[in-house]
Parts: structure tokens; sequence; C-alpha cells
């Protein structure tokens, strides 16, 4: 029998192949493992809330980590991210940080789609390593939020008592506030008036208070991150349950190993 083809990993057929090319071909030096990183996060951003894997209830949502040494070439690859998600309207639902459980659902309940493209994420790694002994939880907070909102892609991601108290009544003051600057007649339905634009500032505000009532419909989390080794591998050292709680367990995870190229 003949032998397999060999794969190489670095040159994917297809769509995510010719965006890996382009990515590669505006880097300095050949960055051929995080260009294809960048260019799967690219195409599960582009096309994550209309299409699921084939044969699968699956959806196309990554977490992916690029790891190359210091000033070796990682801006192009996440400048070559922002110049995609600009020409995809995507950049109004991308966020270059995070800060807490609470603003990563506010910032579903406005787009639903959720994209972060975080530099030096090595360094957030490190505080995040060890937050719980620090006294940091609402950082564990955050990190176990984006974990279950990123599961839950195709289905529904819940919200405490609180938060949703407190986005049900800013998104009644929001349509309140809408209505009034639209100078909506008394006996207008403005609940009918956001049916008919669905993309509207009124409908968003009515999204956000379904949202309030029941929870948060298919949220679509992605998360790029670009990091140099030894901040990263000091993370990993120092809390081993950023493996074992999840989120990098969940990663693809690309390393340049050429440090000075």
């Amino acid at each position: 029998a003949a032998p397999p083809p060999r794969i190489d990993l670095r040159t994917p057929p297809g769509l995510v192949g010719e965006i890996a090319t382009w990515i590669n071909s505006r880097c300095a030096y050949p960055r051929p493992r995080l260009a294809v990183a960048a260019a799967l996060q690219i195409v599960s951003n582009a096309a994550g809330l209309s299409h699921l894997v084939a044969g699968r209830n699956t959806s196309l949502n990554l977490i992916t980590i690029g790891i190359a040494g210091s000033r070796t070439g990682k801006g192009a690859i996440k400048r070559c991210i922002d110049m995609a998600h600009k020409s995809l309207g995507l950049a109004p639902a991308t966020h270059g940080k995070f800060k807490s459980s609470q603003e990563l659902v506010r910032n579903a309940i406005q787009h639903q789609a959720v994209h972060y493209v975080y530099d030096e994420f090595g360094k957030q790694l490190e505080k995040l390593a060890g937050a719980g002994k620090s006294g940091a939880h609402y950082l564990e907070d955050l990190l176990a939020e984006m974990i279950a909102m990123y599961s839950e892609a195709t289905g529904s991601h819940g919200l405490s008592g609180d938060m949703k108290r407190e986005m049900q009544e800013l998104a009644e003051r929001r349509i309140g506030a809408i209505c009034k600057k639209l100078g909506l007649a008394d006996g207008e339905n403005p609940a009918a008036l956001a049916k008919e634009d669905p993309h509207g500032e009124l409908a968003r505000a009515y999204k956000a208070l379904e949202a309030a009532t029941s929870g948060l419909v298919e949220p679509y989390l992605t998360f790029f991150a670009l990091s140099e080794p030894s901040s990263f591998n000091a993370a990993l050292d120092k809390d081993s349950w950023l493996l074992t709680g999840g989120f990098l367990g969940r990663a693809l995870i690309f390393e340049e190993a050429e440090t000075v190229p």
C-alpha cells in the first residue's frame, strides 16, 4: 500500500490556507505557525454565527494561543487580525482586554459575539495564576464565566439573579430613553417598532431586556492571544489550575520555536 500523504499543518488547504499565506506575507520574518493560528481564528470569527461543523452540532468558536519570542513579529499577526475584523464588520464586537464577568456579559448582550484579541497575554495569565490565593477572586470568576459562555455557543448562558436585575433595569431605562428620543406618541407600541427594524437601536435594547429575563441565547465567545514563552510558562508553573480548570485545556496552542528568526 502507498504510504499516507504527508500533512504539513503549516500549509492548510482552502480558505484558511489562503488567509495564512496572506498573513505570513505581511510578516518581516516567516511566522508560519502563528499565521495558521490567526487564519483559523479569522475564519472562526467570520463564520461562527451562521455555520456549524458538518455532521455535528458543534460550533466553530476557538480559543487560540500564539507563542513566540519578543520582537519576532507578533505585532504583524495582530494587525492582520485587526484588519480582517474591520473588513468583516466585526470590530465593534472585538476587545483587546477583559476586566470583569459583568463586562463580559454586557459585551455579549450588546453584540452576541465577543471576540477577544489579546496581546502580551502571558502577563495577564500570570495575574490569573493563583488569583484565589492573592484574593483576586473576581479574576477566577471571570475565567469561569468565560469558560461557561464559550461552552454555550449553541445553547443558553444563564445569568445570576443580581445580574438579571441590573441588566433589566438598564434595558428598561434604555428603552424609555430611546422612545423619548424617537418621540413616540401615547399608544404607540415600541416593541412593534423594534420588530420593524431588527438591527436598530430599539431592537438591541429589547434584546438586552430579553437576555436579562431568559439568559444569553447562543453567545459566541472566541479568544485569540499572543504571548512570549517565558511569562506563559511561568504562569503554568505557578498554577496548574489554568490547565486543569479548562481554559487552556480548550485552547489550540501554536508556538514558534525559532526565537531569533
